[in-house]
């Protein structure tokens, strides 16, 4: 209901022409209510949960700044997660135990310097690394939430593509 509730004031808000924080507010509404109901109707019956506390910075990134085409977007967000989890996943496999003090500096600075080579730069992505290390997590740790930035990006490509305002044209009269 939410999301049925955010989509139609943001189209409401897109269509008469004007309050652009308004209508970014409610699509990222739209977007995290869509993304929360799908993990507790889909994904948590299937046993995992693709919400996460780094969603959040995503759908500010999604709809607080200029947005991007699908190409672009979908790039920096899931490439920049990829990036980051098999850099963090290397970073498990090879760190030595005698070197586990300097883990989150480590991890912290390959996953900046991967994605600067890769042009994924994507800022959640590299504190879910962090954790994702610091945790010691495995490769189907990172299937929820890269599902989560997928649903997110899914939201905000449809709902860029609500009409805007139209501007009423002028006759010209000789």
């Amino acid at each position: 209901m939410i999301a049925l509730a955010a989509v139609a004031g943001a189209a409401f808000a897109k269509k008469t022409g004007g309050y652009t924080s308004l209508v970014a507010a409610l699509s990222a509404a739209a977007s995290f209510s869509t993304l929360e109901a799908l993990n507790e109707c889909v994904f948590k019956p299937m046993g995992f949960g693709c919400v996460a506390g780094g969603h959040a910075a995503v759908t500010a990134i999604l709809f607080a700044t200029p947005p991007k085409d699908l190409k672009a977007t979908a790039w920096s967000v899931l490439g920049g997660h990829v990036v980051a989890v098999l850099v963090a996943l290397l970073q498990l496999g090879v760190l030595p135990l005698e070197a586990a003090f300097a883990a989150k500096t480590v991890i912290v600075s390959l996953v900046v310097l991967a994605m600067k080579l890769a042009d994924a730069v994507h800022p959640p992505a590299c504190a879910f690394a962090f954790l994702f290390v610091m945790g010691k997590q495995g490769p189907w740790d990172a299937a929820g939430p890269l599902i989560g930035c997928a649903i997110l990006i899914c939201c905000q490509q449809a709902l860029l593509q609500l009409p805007a305002a139209s501007v009423p044209s002028v006759k010209k009269t000789n």
